[in-house]
């Protein structure tokens, strides 16, 4: 015996898979790219922020040394996120390669 879907319903099924689709594709890819910014850019930023605190003169101490794609993920998350010191504290323990020392 033979069941009949109605196209409607199957329809509305298949977007729904495409839908599903899509997201983790787009997950993925976020995935994807926060792999290989930590594997690509740990290492250089880490290394260039060393000894770049001892250099600087003016009014502000520089502190930490973001990149920018970081910065504006995290803006877009959050439009206030880099105004609370609490979010920049938690981002520099998570994050130790933005931190600029003396050496």
């Amino acid at each position: 015996m033979l069941i009949q879907v109605d196209k409607a319903i199957s329809e509305e099924a298949a977007h729904k898979k495409w839908l599903e689709g899509l997201y983790w594709e787009l997950r993925s890819g976020i995935e994807l790219e926060k792999f290989n910014y930590l594997k690509k850019r740990k290492q250089e930023l880490g290394a260039a922020n060393q000894g770049k605190a001892a250099q600087v003169e003016g009014l502000g101490q520089l502190v930490a040394e973001y990149d920018p794609r970081q910065w504006f993920r995290w803006r877009q998350e959050d439009e206030h996120f880099w105004d609370d010191n609490t979010n920049v504290e938690k981002f520099k323990k998570d994050n130790p390669e933005v931190v600029v020392t003396k050496w």
